[in-house]
C-alpha cells in the first residue's frame, strides 16, 4: 500500500519534471513573458513556486531522517544518572596561604615534589609595602600628634585642680615616655 502511493508519485513527479525541462528557458508554463502583465494575484498563482522553499524543506527532512537513523541504530556505551558527591581516593591537602596576594611567579612545576621550607610562590610585594607604608605613616603622625594632646590634657587638668606644679611634672614624664621610639 505505501510502495504503491510512492510509486504514483514518483510518476507524477517525473512526468512534471519532463515537461518542465522540455520548455525553453524564459518561457513559463502560461503563455512566457505575459503573466508579468496580469494582476498581482494571478501572476503568482501562474508562476511556479522557488526551488529554495523545496530545498529548505528537504534538508530539514534529511537530517530529522538522519537524527532519527542515529537514534535507533546508534550505539552509547554506558549512561549512568545517579546523586552523590566526589570523594577523593587518596589523601587530599587544602593549600591556603596565611596572607592573600598577586601572584608574581610560581617557582615550582605540576607533579614536583618539594620539601618543607621550599619556596613555592612569590607573591607581589606591593600590596604588602603599601600596608607597611600607610602604618608607618600613621605612626609618625600619631607621634607629632602625641605631645599636643598630652598638652591639651594638661591644660584641662591644670584648670580644673588649680594647681599646676604636679600636674606639669606628670604631664612631663608622660610626654618623656611618648617620645622613646618604639623596640
Amino acid at each position: 500500500m505505501i510502495f504503491g502511493a510512492f510509486s504514483r508519485h514518483w510518476t507524477v513527479w517525473k512526468a512534471a519534471w519532463q515537461a518542465e525541462s522540455s520548455q525553453p528557458a524564459g518561457a513559463s508554463a502560461h503563455g512566457g513573458y505575459a503573466t508579468e502583465f496580469l494582476p498581482a494575484v494571478l501572476e503568482i498563482q501562474q508562476a511556479p513556486p522557488s526551488p529554495i522553499g523545496r530545498a529548505v524543506l528537504w534538508t530539514i527532512l534529511a537530517a530529522f531522517t538522519a537524527g532519527t537513523l542515529w537514534t535507533t541504530f546508534g550505539w552509547i556505551d554506558i549512561v549512568a544518572t545517579a546523586q552523590g558527591k566526589i570523594i577523593p581516593s587518596g589523601y587530599s591537602k587544602i593549600v591556603q596561604p596565611y596572607e592573600t596576594g598577586v601572584i608574581a611567579s610560581i617557582h615550582v612545576q605540576d607533579g614536583q615534589a618539594v620539601k618543607q621550607g621550599d619556596v613555592l610562590i612569590e607573591l607581589d610585594s606591593t600590596l604588602n609595602r603599601a600596608d607597611r607604608d600607610r602604618a608607618f605613616n600613621e605612626y609618625r603622625a600619631a607621634k607629632v600628634e602625641a605631645p599636643e594632646r598630652v598638652g591639651r590634657v594638661a591644660r584641662q587638668d591644670s584648670h580644673r585642680s588649680g594647681s599646676s606644679y604636679g600636674q606639669k611634672d606628670r604631664c612631663g614624664s608622660r610626654l618623656t615616655s611618648l617620645q622613646k621610639p618604639p623596640a
